[in-house]
């Protein structure tokens, strides 16, 4: 199903090269979302933000940001988790609490 994204070229007349690209592009760039790290570090003291650290603690965790950051969705509903102990410890005793709920 992630892959279909190239079956669109087969309705439309692009050239063979565009499907390669798409589906190259496609294969690639999960990657940074699930490497599990945060920034580039380039040279001393410089580094990029990657922009997918939400998405890696979103597998890590599970029960934390579902939005990605493209919406602000996770801090209006109590979901946004950035990494930090006090966002750990949040999120760690709402699922205490859920899981207290459910035995009783």
């Amino acid at each position: 199903m992630y892959f279909s994204c190239a079956l669109l070229f087969l309705l439309f007349p692009f050239h063979p090269a565009f499907i390669v690209i798409t589906l190259v592009h496609a294969g690639l760039s999960p990657a940074p979302g699930h490497a599990g790290f945060e920034r580039v570090q380039l040279k001393k003291g410089a580094s990029v933000d990657i922009d997918s650290y939400a998405h890696y603690l979103h597998h890590k965790y599970f029960e934390c940001n579902y939005a990605d950051g493209i919406l602000p969705l996770d801090k209006w509903f109590g979901t946004f988790h950035d990494g930090s102990d006090e966002a750990y410890q949040n999120l760690k005793s709402k699922l205490n609490e859920k899981s207290a709920g459910r035995s009783n």
